[in-house]
């Protein structure tokens, strides 16, 4: 496992945020989060403390007959959510999300 508890315990949380999401299908681990055993593969989440800020990368397929932008546009709202209800006291803390769509299914 890699990065902190409490960047492990967001990851799981932003994954159950995303897959409630419609119009994703999956996440879609890249091979760095198979060799590093990340608790949510697809999901990679930071905290930096200099400045404070969370950034969160997202690679996911999109069902078809939903759009990819759109998709990906509610996708970051989820997850912005996501990490500001697991910690709220980072409710001023910047969250910088990246979604990567790997596949239309």
């Amino acid at each position: 496992m890699t990065g902190s508890p409490e960047e492990r315990g967001t990851e799981l949380a932003v994954a159950r945020a995303v897959a409630a999401v419609p119009g994703v299908a999956y996440l879609s681990p890249r091979l760095t989060d198979r060799l590093r055993s990340r608790a949510a593969p697809g999901v990679t989440v930071r905290l930096h403390t200099a400045p404070d800020r969370w950034e969160v990368s997202i690679a996911l397929a999109v069902r078809t007959g939903h759009q990819a932008a759109r998709t990906a546009q509610h996708v970051r709202e989820a997850v912005t959510e996501a990490v500001h209800s697991a910690y709220p006291q980072t409710l001023t803390t910047p969250v910088r999300v990246t979604v990567t769509v790997t596949a239309i299914v």
